[in-house]
């Protein structure tokens, strides 16, 4: 299982990590203060993902993009988690990576700790974040949203309920939609000229009526509850 891998796409270098006790998927531009990073698995911290770059020595807890030592932040790139179905449809000339579990060692490990387990019901693979909070399943997988120390979690009943939700949080103002012909999450930046702006209609790539193709934005897309709340346990949650 590969939990970090990276390349060229679209002519800018690209590491993409993946935690999946959290169920986070997160990609980087492959740059720490103007060098490229060799990002290893270190360990699990709370159910999340401890990398460690070989280059700078910096330890990066990837739920928050902080490196531990220095305090640095990498700056997480747009990211949307859906179907193969999906992708399929959205971009039909999209570069597809594969990686079956082939080594001994993986296979043993899928046999001893399945995914569908990892992912349903109550019991956590490693018991290390608080599953008092009885507002979700701990399970439940969330759309976040963090800048600095505020946070705000959505769930995926209230999205698709809203269709689309204008919020934001510190200084960042973004729209979320739902796709419903897909059944994707997407985050847009809604600040033109400075000022947030009302978004009432926006399709899977940006495309508005009015205020013409907004930049993607990066949203923490399907982190496990107990897991978001144990980084963030100060998020505002909407159910």
């Amino acid at each position: 299982m590969s939990h970090i891998f990276g390349g060229d796409y679209g002519g800018e270098e690209v590491v993409l990590t993946y935690c999946v006790l959290t169920n986070l998927p997160i990609p980087y531009a492959n740059d720490l203060d103007g060098e490229p990073m060799d990002l290893k698995v270190l360990a699990q911290t709370n159910n999340n993902l401890l990398m460690w770059d070989t280059r700078s020595g910096e330890i990066i807890q990837q739920i928050n993009n902080t490196c531990e030592l220095s305090q640095r932040q990498l700056e997480p790139l747009p990211i949307t988690e859906m179907t193969w179905k999906s992708y399929r449809t959205l971009f039909p000339n999209g570069e597809v990576l594969y990686n079956p579990f082939e080594k001994p060692l993986e296979k043993l490990l899928d046999v001893l700790m399945p995914l569908d387990e990892a992912h349903s019901g109550e019991k956590w693979m490693f018991n290390t974040v608080a599953l008092d909070d009885t507002r979700l399943p701990s399970k439940e997988k969330v759309i976040g949203i963090k800048d600095g120390f505020e946070a705000i979690a959505f769930t995926h009943d209230y999205l698709r309920k809203a269709g689309i939700v204008n919020t934001g949080v510190g200084d960042q103002r973004i729209v979320i939609a739902h796709i419903p012909e897909h059944d994707i999450f997407v985050a847009f930046d809604r600040t033109k000229d400075g000022k947030a702006i009302e978004v009432t209609e926006v399709d899977a790539f940006g495309n508005t009526p009015d205020h013409g193709q907004l930049e993607p934005a990066f949203i923490y897309d399907g982190p496990m509850w107990a897991v978001w709340l144990h980084y963030h346990p100060d998020t505002k949650l909407f159910q």
